[in-house]
């Protein structure tokens, strides 16, 4: 064999690997696209599904909820003329919701101050805010107190926007919101009793809290 054929034979042999490659590439990526597609018409259908039932919204169990809203969403926006998306927001990472949302209220003031200021008093301490540095961002509802024992609530006070989102009622603060299965004193979660005492698996575990949030499952589970 000359070496112009070897050359050949190389270039020949080269060419068929890159078009098996490349066959490879484009099945793999069909089939990717197609189980995608299979995936969000199996979770559309869910949701019309539902709808059609009278319940809210399905909510597929092996499927983590931001796909599930993704989907929902577009399903919705196919048939509705009022579309209006419920845009969810994730925030990774440390935030201090205490000093985010604060208690503004006196006696509730009182004791935010004595947990973060190390003592009594309403002047900035530890990592309490003063109380009169709240007094801008109080967040004060429209209608009457509809807290019980008139517990109030300010905005940090680096969220002035936010604040006058409230004002023009175009805000609101959701409370109480959680993975706790119930609520739980100290005495119930310090108990061994998990049946009469449930708890969320790896409750003080950050980032299985992050994968339970948006997946219902904790990090690694194979369901949620």
């Amino acid at each position: 064999m000359t070496r112009k054929h070897a050359v050949a034979s190389m270039l020949s042999l080269l060419a068929s690997v890159l078009a098996a490659v490349m066959l490879n590439a484009v099945i793999t990526a069909w089939i990717t696209v197609k189980v995608w597609v299979d995936s969000w018409l199996a979770v559309r259908r869910k949701f019309r599904y539902a709808a059609t039932e009278g319940t809210s919204c399905a909510m597929g169990v092996a499927t983590p909820l931001a796909i599930n809203l993704a989907a929902m969403s577009e399903a919705a926006a196919f048939d509705s003329t009022d579309y209006k998306a419920l845009v969810c927001i994730f925030l990774y990472g440390g935030n201090d919701y205490a000093n985010t949302v604060v208690p503004y209220d006196a006696a509730n003031y009182a004791l935010y101050h004595q947990i973060r200021g190390g003592g009594a008093g309403e002047d900035q301490a530890g990592i309490a805010i003063a109380r009169a540095d709240l007094a801008a961002t109080a967040l004060t509802p429209l209608a009457p107190q509809t807290l019980t024992d008139n517990l109030q609530y300010a905005l940090n006070p680096q969220l002035g926007g936010l604040k006058t989102l409230w004002d023009a009622g175009k805000l609101a603060v959701q409370l109480n919101v959680g993975p706790l299965v119930k609520p739980t004193t100290l005495a119930q979660y310090l108990s061994t009793n998990r049946v009469a005492n449930p708890l969320p698996p790896k409750l003080f575990s950050h980032n299985d809290q992050q994968s339970v949030w948006q997946s219902n499952g904790t990090e690694g589970s194979t369901v949620g």
